[in-house]
């Protein structure tokens, strides 16, 4: 099952949520390699997958630069839930660097799963 949920209008001056989404209990989650339009964060909130080669684990997330090359899929054996975000607008680049994400890799863990769990939650509970 995979959602999208596009938001987001008015005045982009500051970092706006261009769009909402997440994917889950697809075995052959994949994407590219592709080049994606602005910057994307990804949550793995369960299962295991590879971000441009490297492993991702539940815990951990990734981040896809605005007109960079990206491929990434769950592992069918134990597939992932996704939360991402994708958003645009002046000041993405520093807000990605609090991230704190690996420089090499763009894989970042994250301490705040129960707060990312209860977003995905209300996006699925929003009609």
């Amino acid at each position: 099952m995979a959602h999208i949920f596009i938001v987001g209008h008015g005045i982009k001056t500051i970092p706006w949520v261009e769009g909402i989404g997440f994917t889950k209990d697809v075995k052959d989650s994949c994407f590219g390699p592709g080049v994606r339009k602005n910057y994307t964060i990804h949550f793995v909130l369960d299962g295991n997958g590879w971000f441009n080669g490297n492993p991702v684990n539940k815990g951990q997330g990734f981040l896809v630069y605005d007109n960079a090359v990206a491929k990434h899929h769950c592992d069918p054996s134990s597939p992932w839930e996704l939360l991402w975000i994708t958003i645009s607008g002046e000041g993405c680049e520093k807000l990605f660097n609090d991230f704190g994400a690996d420089k090499k890799t763009g894989i970042f863990t994250y301490n705040s799963y129960e707060v990312v769990s209860e977003v995905l939650r209300e996006i699925k509970n929003f009609n």
